[in-house]
C-alpha cells in the first residue's frame, strides 16, 4: 500500500508518473513530494514507486 494525499491505495505504479495519469492528476499546477521531499518534474518518469511510499500532491489555486 501507499499514501497519496493521506489515503492508503494499492500500489501497483511502476512510476511517479504513471500513478499521477492513472489516479487522474493533471500535470500542469501540481508539484509532489515523496516521503516528503519534493520530486522534480523532470524526475517524475523514473521516480519509482515502492510499497510503503507516502505522496502528497499539491495543486496551485489562485486566490487573492
Amino acid at each position: 500500500m501507499i499514501s497519496v494525499n493521506g489515503s492508503e491505495i494499492a500500489d501497483h505504479f511502476s512510476s511517479l508518473e504513471e500513478m499521477l495519469t492513472e489516479l487522474g492528476f493533471q500535470r500542469a499546477g501540481i508539484a509532489v513530494a515523496k516521503n516528503g521531499e519534493l520530486v522534480h518534474r523532470s524526475d517524475w518518469p523514473s521516480t519509482v514507486v515502492c510499497d510503503g511510499d507516502s505522496f502528497d500532491v499539491l495543486t496551485a489555486s489562485a486566490g487573492g
